[in-house]
């Protein structure tokens, strides 16, 4: 049975999940090993902009991992996380819902 998304919009949600997880197991590599850091964490994880750009955020792997449950990744002003802007859009939409709960407050960004 196809659910109301598909229907309406002809590609399963399930589909963009399998992308996204693509996207970011490409990328985990090269963002532990080569970026700058915002947070002291006990991993090796980077923030990586060029990778960002061509993932759609999921290079600022550093960013992810001190705030695991935060859709946005980008947290200075010169990060950008065209994945966010794009769950943005679709939540504008009605088409997603956004948890912002596990999102960073202003006082914890560097």
């Amino acid at each position: 049975m196809r659910t109301q998304i598909e229907r309406r919009y002809g590609v399963s949600p399930k589909a963009l999940g399998n992308r996204e997880a693509s996207c970011a197991s490409s990328a985990s590599p090269t963002t532990h090993a080569v970026g700058y850091r915002n947070y002291p964490l006990n991993d090796s994880s980077r923030n990586n902009t060029l990778v960002a750009w061509l993932v759609f955020g999921e290079g600022y792997q550093n960013n992810h991992h001190r705030y695991p449950a935060s859709a946005q990744f980008a947290h200075r002003w010169f990060e950008v996380d065209f994945g966010f802007v794009a769950c943005m859009l679709l939540s504008a939409l009605g088409i997603v819902s956004i948890n912002v709960a596990g999102a960073p407050r202003a006082a914890e960004v560097p």
